[in-house]
């Protein structure tokens, strides 16, 4: 917990905070862009700065202000992979799938039903795991939001983590999907500012770059300081990281909605790239502050930080700036978690209210209705998210070992649907289930966990190897596609709209 100087200046500037969240949020609802589909999409008229604006918050999210900045506590020059790997994923959106804008689709399992001949039965498998991967994403950022409350005024975890996920929560339930993207612009310009006023303060406060590398030295781990931190972890361990991290970026749904919410496709690639052009010069600020923290917590003998890295950013914010600018740099932090977090929970629910909702009752939601059932699976979404949590001890683990086993069997397939022609529905369902049963067994049996770690230091790897076997395999031992492009769009629409068309042909 920080000095009571902080402690009330922090709470105040909270609620503050939220407060002005919630209240665009009104703002954007009295626009009437929570009316039927704009509540989720938008409009589908989302142009150039807020694209970048939400694209670039939602990148340097969790993962980044918690995950990596503890990275580089940890490791040094490791700090830098997360936000890297994070703005090649975007490259890969603009250049590989931004061209889908012009087919209106809604959801990544529209895209992906796109991908594999229009099938309904690659749609339908993919819902379900898609869904759960955004309740995945919300529950990082849960643990994100939780952290700070915890370093900075003492509180339990779990009163914590219900009040972040009240935090962001409220007003995505207000404003749908233009709140998310009007309060994603604030905080990019927050959490921005907020990284480079404590990383150009932090190598003077840790008193040098060179005294940086000999604490490294002194605690035993000199390779920290070495590119990307390969001298600490080696080349598997950065390549767990790296993949974890861009899995997360270029499959995961979020960044497939800013394409599908975008003006035009020129729109959508443009913005995206620039996100990621913003994101990749970030990308050293986290490891500078982590490496920084490392040095000031060693030399002040700061055990909270010292026994979970997770409070790194918080507790540089806080001891090397005077209060006023240390709250800045606090919201700062705090906004990388919530513009994350928004963004995941309205994906999530798009996901749910076009895809899984057709699966179970057999017919769409009428337009109308489409803002009243977003809330209610909004809360049941949050409330998930906050369950899966409880088991999570800290974020870059979290990430690691849930998304790591799970998202990889996802891109793979995302990836041979959209340039492989010969790929089947079938091989498409394989990828995903493979790469959920590889994770699965990770997860639940400690013998083959502790194996993969002991080589590949994560599981992204060999999933990536396993589901694009399995994937190849299955596509060239079932019947190829047949359907051409504007088949397998009409097949998409019209699954969506529950109509009774199992094929064109």
């Amino acid at each position: 917990m920080i000095s009571n100087k902080y402690v009330a200046l922090f709470v105040v500037g909270f609620f503050v905070y939220i407060a002005l969240m919630i209240l665009i949020a009104y703002l954007t609802s009295r626009k009437g862009s929570t009316k039927g589909e704009d509540y989720l999409m938008g409009g589908r008229n989302v142009g150039l700065l807020l694209l970048i604006c939400t694209a670039a918050a939602t990148a340097v999210g969790t993962g980044t202000s918690v995950g990596a900045t503890a990275n580089g506590f940890r490791d040094g020059w490791l700090g830098a992979v997360y936000p890297l790997a994070n703005a090649i994923g975007l490259i890969t959106v603009a250049f590989c799938f931004s061209h889908v804008r012009k087919f209106k689709f809604r959801t990544l399992c529209e895209e992906l039903q796109f991908y594999y001949d229009g099938s309904p039965y690659m749609r339908k498998f993919m819902s379900v795991v898609i869904f759960i991967v955004s309740i995945v994403w919300v529950g990082s950022a849960i643990n994100g939001g939780a952290n700070y409350l915890a370093y900075l005024i003492g509180m339990d975890m779990i009163p914590a983590k219900i009040i972040t996920v009240l935090a962001f929560g409220v007003y995505v339930f207000v404003g749908g999907y233009m709140a998310v993207v009007w309060t994603d612009a604030i905080q990019a310009i927050l959490l921005f500012g907020g990284f480079v006023l404590i990383a150009i303060l932090a190598i003077p406060a840790a008193g040098g770059y060179e005294t940086i590398r000999a604490t490294y030295e002194a605690a035993g781990n000199p390779g920290a300081m070495t590119a990307f931190g390969l001298g600490a972890k080696g080349i598997f361990g950065v390549l767990a990281v790296a993949l974890a991290s861009y899995y997360g970026a270029m499959a995961g749904p979020t960044a497939h909605m800013r394409v599908y919410t975008a003006k035009s496709p020129a729109t959508a690639r443009k913005a995206i790239l620039i996100a990621a052009a913003v994101v990749g010069c970030f990308s050293i600020l986290p490891a500078i502050v982590g490496m920084s923290g490392f040095t000031i917590a060693t030399q002040n003998g700061a055990e909270a930080v010292l026994n979970n890295p997770d409070f790194t950013f918080a507790y540089m914010a806080t001891t090397v700036f005077p209060p006023a600018i240390g709250l800045v740099c606090l919201i700062a932090g705090l906004s990388a978690i919530m513009s994350s977090a928004d963004s995941d929970a309205i994906a999530g629910v798009t996901t749910f209210l076009t895809d899984v909702y057709a699966l179970i009752f057999k017919k769409p939601v009428e337009d109308d209705e489409i803002p009243k059932y977003s809330r209610i699976i909004l809360v049941i979404m949050l409330v998930g998210a906050f369950c899966m949590t409880i088991f999570a001890s800290d974020i870059m683990g979290y990430i690691n070992n849930v998304i790591g086993s799970f998202t990889p069997g996802m891109a793979v397939a995302l990836l041979v649907g959209r340039f492989w022609k010969r790929a089947t529905w079938q091989g498409g369902v394989a990828t995903m289930a493979s790469g959920i049963l590889f994770g699965v067994c990770y997860l639940t049996i400690a013998p083959f966990q502790s194996w993969l770690v002991g080589i590949f230091a994560g599981p992204a790897l060999p999933v990536t190897i396993v589901t694009l076997i399995v994937g190849v395999i299955v596509s060239l031992m079932t019947p190829p596609p047949v359907h051409t492009e504007e088949e397998r769009v009409a097949l998409v629409i019209a699954e969506r709209n529950q109509e009774k068309t199992a094929s064109i042909r």
